[in-house]
């Protein structure tokens, strides 16, 4: 750990961030973002995740925190091989320092502690406009080739896709008996994705602090468990496609979002949104079950931070399997 600057009198300590930085951490997001995060929220993310995290602080000598450069280390599935990929996630600097360099340099001390070749593979995250474009003058981000597609459906419409006898749906458990078995059947269909065993799904699901999700498990008409999976949230007349995790198989994924959404046209939900990689396979899917392409409302930009030993940038960009549960927006 160095000090990097000195500005305002006083110098600045690049360093990990610990257990007794929450308040400052907490003080500084409210700073930044107009807004509170919970002690809660922050502790279930980052601290009671099943992957712990990586977070390097920039802090005063008076011991302010002005900056903060981290994420969480995530399992992928990366072509067969277990592997950590670091989402980076509330990445922020305090207004009154910036334009001294302080975020940068603790960007490159964050990649000097955990981005080497026995660390994360590569980093990824879904950065606005702005700090993309810091991010891609300062510190090396890239854009994934392929982008994201944000595409909404009439619950009406999809519902009338339901096949008679394609299959059931019904709640998932998300115990390792059955959320495990989806996994290992589709895995070697997504070649580079955060690998969605029962431990990922029930701390991003079931263990949120403030958010409640549906989690819908699909299963042929007749015969064995389930073998596809779909989580929503819903929000009044609309719900949010949070993730879903099938076969190529068009039927499978087409009939599981058609029996929810005739569950949801039932209650009063109109549409279902989703967020999907443009090229992928689900997307494709989703939209021959009646999904429509529209102007994505968040301003996301799917960006990369990628080292000497990453993969490259187009195998990335043809094979990242990336759903709102990868996020931590809604």
């Amino acid at each position: 750990m160095d000090w990097i600057a000195e500005a305002h009198g006083q110098r600045f300590l690049a360093r990990p961030y610990s257990a007794g930085d929450n308040d400052g951490v907490l003080n500084l997001w409210k700073t930044v973002f107009h807004k509170d995060m919970d002690l809660g929220t922050w502790r279930w993310k980052y601290l009671e995740n099943p992957y712990g995290h990586r977070i390097f602080l920039c802090a005063a000598d008076d011991g302010a925190i002005v900056a903060l450069y981290g994420g969480i280390p995530y399992r992928f599935n990366l072509d067969g091989e277990d592997v950590e990929i670091i989402h980076l996630m509330d990445l922020m600097s305090h207004p009154d320092y910036r334009g001294k360099g302080l975020f940068v340099r603790t960007g490159h001390a964050f990649f000097d502690a955990y981005c080497k070749k026995e660390g994360a593979s590569f980093l990824f995250g879904f950065p606005g406009a702005h700090h993309f474009q810091l991010g891609q003058k300062y510190l090396g981000y890239e854009t994934v080739k392929a982008g994201c597609v944000f595409l909404v459906a009439e619950t009406a419409a999809l519902a009338k896709r339901k096949k008679s006898f394609g299959g059931k749906i019904q709640p998932l458990s998300t115990d390792h008996d059955t959320v495990d078995p989806i996994w290992e059947e589709c895995r070697s269909h997504y070649p580079l994705s955060i690998i969605r065993d029962a431990d990922f799904v029930r701390w991003r699901f079931d263990q949120h602090p403030s958010r409640k999700y549906e989690i819908w498990g699909w299963r042929p008409f007749a015969r064995g468990g389930p073998r596809a999976y779909a989580v929503f949230q819903t929000q009044d007349d609309h719900a949010l496609l949070m993730d879903i995790l099938a076969s190529p198989a068009k039927s499978d994924a087409v009939d599981l979002v058609a029996r929810v959404a005739s569950l949801f046209q039932k209650r009063g939900i109109q549409q279902i949104h989703a967020w999907l990689p443009s090229n992928h396979f689900l997307a494709q899917g989703t939209i021959s079950a009646g999904f429509h392409r529209a102007p994505e409302p968040t301003g996301i930009i799917p960006g990369l931070r990628l080292f000497d030993h990453s993969p490259s940038l187009d195998w990335i960009s043809d094979h990242l399997y990336y759903t709102m549960a990868d996020a931590d927006l809604f």
